[in-house]
């Protein structure tokens, strides 16, 4: 059996949340519902290693709350 062996073949985004943390710059931020900041955090932190960047959120008041999502360098080795 033969195998045709690619390079630079990019990983496709996987999803909104994916693209929406691709698009973002470092210090952009999303005000968002609990569930869907979670989804965006997740899609940050997933490959934080790769892209040298992850997310912060902190609460946001109101009735229901938001919470606002940060994209940021990551910090090596506390610099």
């Amino acid at each position: 059996m033969e195998f045709k062996i690619e390079k630079n073949i990019p990983i496709p985004v996987r999803g909104k949340w994916q693209e929406l943390a691709d698009n973002m710059q470092d210090g952009d931020s999303v005000l968002l519902c609990y569930n869907k900041a979670m989804s965006l955090l997740r899609a940050l932190n997933k490959r934080s290693i790769i892209t040298g960047f992850d997310g912060t959120s902190k609460k946001v008041s109101g009735n229901p709350p938001k919470f606002r999502v940060w994209k940021r360098r990551v910090k090596k080795n506390g610099i």
